[in-house]
């Protein structure tokens, strides 16, 4: 499998989509405060994330590069189906803390929760769209997933 890596420079915005096959560089970690990533968060692969949120926040900068090859070996469990769902319940869940962590405070904090509500009507149309389009209901359920991930965690925030 072929992906994209970024490159992280302490002198150069960092998406924090997916952070997954990144480079970074030394001074990045010289720029940021230890503990650079949150242990709390790592159950669901959220302390990288949260480290390229506060990356963002201090204004550093990642590259593209698309010609980079990267591979990965999983293991098979991780292809079944309710793993996966249960996989984009936990994303869902760290896209709630992170808003509620790095959202710009709005009616009382409130925000995340009500973006992760408005999510699910809108999880159920992504839903039968992406059913009728490709016939995999395993791929059309990852919105809702998400989404119901996101309400949870929104929850306990």
């Amino acid at each position: 499998m072929s992906l994209a890596f970024s490159v992280l420079d302490a002198s150069c915005v960092v998406s924090a989509t997916d952070p997954a096959h990144c480079l970074v560089r030394r001074s990045v970690f010289e720029t940021l405060p230890a503990p650079y990533f949150d242990a709390s968060l790592s159950a669901i692969t959220g302390s990288d994330t949260d480290f390229f949120m506060r990356c963002a926040k201090a204004g550093l900068k990642s590259y593209w590069v698309q010609e980079a090859e990267v591979s990965e070996s999983i293991s098979s469990s991780r292809s079944t189906p309710s793993w996966i769902l249960s996989r984009s319940a936990a994303l869902g869940a760290l896209a709630a803390q992170m808003d509620s962590r790095y959202m710009t405070p709005q009616w009382g904090g409130l925000a995340p929760r009500l973006k992760s509500f408005a999510l699910l009507p809108v999880s159920a149309v992504r839903f039968f769209v992406t059913l009728l389009r490709t016939g995999n209901w395993l791929k059309a359920m990852h919105p809702l997933s998400f989404a119901w991930g996101r309400v949870m965690g929104g929850l306990r925030n």
